[in-house]
């Protein structure tokens, strides 16, 4: 069954405990796929007549989101990425799909920043948020979350 992409969610904790709505970081109109391909490894031998290839490591980097720009969202997101330059600490972030994430909750460690997009005549104001994912485990599925 196909789900609609609205009531998704970006969330931020600073500590630990429980994510609540309460943390959500601001509406987003877009988000990024969630994870990526592996790398391909080249294994062909010099025998072969078709090239091989097996899988590597797969990509978990910096996850682009959209959001509209508001100049007090704006100022808010600035001040967390300025504290991230100097912390050594990582900012927990969770993407919900669903209300509550009823569909699955998505969970990662990094750190923010954010920057005001370009835009045309006549057009919304768009900004990038844009989070890093160096935690110890990349971004996965929260488990006792249905997908």
């Amino acid at each position: 069954m196909a789900l609609l992409s609205n009531k998704t969610y970006l969330l931020r904790k600073a500590g630990s405990g429980a994510f609540t709505i309460a943390d959500k970081l601001c509406d987003i109109t877009s988000y990024p796929d969630i994870g990526g391909a592996p790398d391909a490894i080249d294994v062909t031998t010099l025998s072969d007549m078709v090239t091989r290839n097996i899988n590597g490591i797969q990509t978990s980097s910096s996850h682009e989101f959209g959001a509209w720009y508001d100049k007090d969202t704006y100022a808010a997101l600035v001040a967390i990425q300025d504290a991230d330059i100097t912390s050594t600490t990582l900012g927990r972030y969770q993407l919900w799909f669903g209300e509550n994430g009823v569909y699955g909750k998505f969970e990662w460690e990094g750190k923010l920043s954010v920057f005001a997009g370009g835009a045309e005549s006549n057009a919304a104001r768009p900004m990038t948020i844009t989070i890093s994912d160096e935690g110890e485990q990349p971004i996965h599925l929260v488990s006792g979350t249905s997908v």
